[in-house]
């Protein structure tokens, strides 16, 4: 009920089914509980007992519910705002595989959140999260590649690892593709092929790309614009298979 799989979509019918579940110690439910009382879908928004029901599910050893409560305590949301105690909890959820604690790690050790920057470090658990299709880790790779921060800067893997990640709808990841061919070997076809990225991270949500559409738009011709935006509803309409 709650992703509407072969059911119409009910959160208040879901919750109850939820509910029951976690009092009965499913931890997947302990931690699906937790996702409703945090974002009030099915029940009046409690980050208090979101936090409880993490615990839970995160005690048992639920990857997911352990790097959801490490989020909360690396934010302070519904728990004094602890960066020990989330890196504990996304390596416990790293350690089983899960994607985005791998992520998380990454972001720990590229900021310095209670531990030294170290940027190799930041690098190796991308990797780990990107090599598994996680799309916000792969475009952290590419940032990383394109910024040589943690790794000798190669904007071939900047745009590869963007790509992956522009292929799932990744809006930042489509705005740097738009950039390499922007500011890459300046030709009328990368220029369309830069609007196409352009526009694709708009239609996905990206802000602020007017001055770099503009740019473009001003040194292509109305057809080239054109081949442009209907390459993006095209590469959108294909799931990103024909984007080339």
């Amino acid at each position: 009920f709650f992703e509407g799989f072969r059911v119409p979509q009910d959160y208040a019918e879901a919750a109850g089914w939820t509910l029951l579940a976690a009092q009965q110690g499913v931890a997947s439910a302990q931690n699906l509980l937790g996702v409703m009382l945090e974002s009030g879908r099915g029940f009046p928004q409690d980050i208090g007992e979101a936090v409880f029901w993490y615990g839970s599910a995160a005690e048992q050893g639920h990857p997911i519910a352990q790097n959801n409560l490490g989020v909360m305590y690396l934010n302070g949301t519904g728990v004094p705002q602890d960066d020990a105690e989330a890196l504990r909890l996304f390596r416990l959820s790293a350690g089983q595989g899960y994607a985005e604690a791998q992520n998380n790690i990454g972001v720990v050790y590229e900021k310095g959140y209670g531990v030294r920057i170290d940027e190799g470090e930041a690098v190796r658990w991308f990797m780990l999260a990107a090599e598994q299709g996680l799309a916000l880790a792969q475009f952290n790779l590419a940032d990383a590649y394109m910024m040589g921060q943690g790794v000798s800067s190669d904007a071939t893997e900047a745009a590869r690892w963007a790509r992956l990640a522009a292929n799932q709808g990744h809006p930042d990841a489509s705005v740097m593709l738009g950039l390499v061919f922007m500011e890459g070997k300046r030709s009328a076809q990368s220029d369309v092929t830069a609007l196409m990225w352009f526009e694709i991270a708009r239609m996905n949500g990206a802000v602020a790309l007017d001055n770099f559409m503009n740019e473009l738009a001003a040194r292509m011709t109305p057809d080239a614009t054109d081949e442009a935006l209907r390459r993006a509803q095209e590469c959108i309409a294909s799931g990103y298979s024909d984007c080339d």
